[in-house]
């Protein structure tokens, strides 16, 4: 089965492909279909890389993030949120599949 898709002028594409641009060699391919010259990426990246790979690069931006969000978010409110939240998430499950809690029930 094929994901994603592009338009048949080639200008746009779509993708719910998770983790897409993860990997450098991946990026490169979707920069040099945009049209871009991948080789100031590379000097880009030469120049400016203080992590060992881009998987530690990614780990540290997303403790930044983390770190971000819990200085600046109020989880008490969030945490009000949740269970009107999961309520909803249950209500859509059971209207969308509606032997969702026949099979979760079997599994037991």
């Amino acid at each position: 089965m094929q994901e994603g898709c592009v338009s048949i002028d080639n200008q746009v594409a779509g993708s719910y492909l998770h983790g897409m641009f993860d990997t450098p060699e991946a990026l490169r391919h979707i920069i040099a279909w945009a049209g871009a010259d991948t080789y100031e990426l590379e000097t880009y990246e030469l120049e400016t890389c203080e992590f060992e790979t881009y998987a530690s690069q990614q780990e540290h931006e997303l403790d930044r993030l983390a770190d971000a969000c819990i200085a600046h978010l109020d989880w008490q409110k969030i945490q009000t949120f949740i269970p009107v939240f999961l309520e909803a998430a249950a209500m859509l499950a059971a209207l969308t599949y509606p032997n969702l809690l026949v099979h979760l029930s079997s599994w037991g």
